[in-house]
């Protein structure tokens, strides 16, 4: 599984998820399922999550131990709009 966010300066705003080895194989990643994860919903797939992983220029791989804190900060940013 591998995950990418978006961010800097400041928390990520967007986080997404594709299940793929680490490995290095474009296609495998391409065509893995992907996610991205919402503070209301949690995982939702995302067809798109490869396309704007790729094509965006704002996203980057995160280590998957940074996933929780990413997600609570989030959630704390959420809550104070």
């Amino acid at each position: 599984m591998l995950y990418y966010a978006n961010g800097g300066p400041g928390p990520a705003t967007k986080l997404r998820r594709v299940h793929a080895p680490g490995d290095g194989h474009y296609a495998t990643w391409r065509s893995a399922p992907d996610e991205k994860w919402t503070v209301r919903h949690g995982w939702l797939p995302d067809r798109n999550a490869q396309l704007d992983i790729q094509c965006l220029g704002e996203f980057f791989m995160v280590d998957a131990s940074e996933v929780p804190e990413m997600q609570a900060q989030m959630r704390e940013q959420c809550e104070r709009v």
